[in-house]
């Protein structure tokens, strides 16, 4: 009823994607996966991927438990890969990875590639394990890799 009436309400585009992100908030904190989804789509809609991305990565990574982090995580990269391959890891906070696994490795590099989208979906990857996300949320980033191997290499030394 609430996001109905949130979504029914004639709003400016900032106070609508306010109130949804305020909303998403919520259903993530009381573990309501239909909801999250449907507030998520609803997110990307009004305020766009990129904004919807950046907000769910830097709002909910620290907060999320395995219970309530997996689901979302599962339906953005279920739903949006593409979108995630190609989002810029640097806009995220903090915007560098400090992973120096390999020798000249340049992890800037990783944030800011856009080439193929794979390099970002690593850089997500580390970032999530950087930040302190939960081991189901990384798990389900992990999943998506085209070298899983590597990455859980990569995990190991961070």
């Amino acid at each position: 009823a609430n996001l109905q009436h949130i979504s029914s309400k004639v709003l400016e585009p900032d106070a609508l994607t306010l109130a949804l992100k305020l909303v998403l908030d919520l259903s993530v904190q009381w573990q309501c996966k239909r909801h999250s989804a449907m507030i998520s789509r609803k997110l990307v809609q009004a305020a766009g991927l990129p904004e919807a991305l950046h907000f769910i990565w830097s709002h909910f990574t620290r907060s999320w438990s395995s219970s309530c982090g997996v689901h979302l995580m599962t339906w953005v990269l279920d739903t949006y890969l593409e979108g995630v391959r190609h989002f810029p890891i640097g806009n995220l906070s903090p915007p560098t990875l400090s992973w120096t696994g390999l020798h000249d490795f340049d992890p800037q590099e990783i944030s800011e590639s856009k080439r193929d989208g794979r390099n970002c979906l690593v850089g997500l990857f580390l970032w999530l394990i950087e930040n302190g996300a939960s081991s189901s949320v990384v798990d389900a980033v992990w999943l998506r890799l085209e070298y899983p191997a590597h990455a859980a290499l990569a995990a190991a030394s961070c």
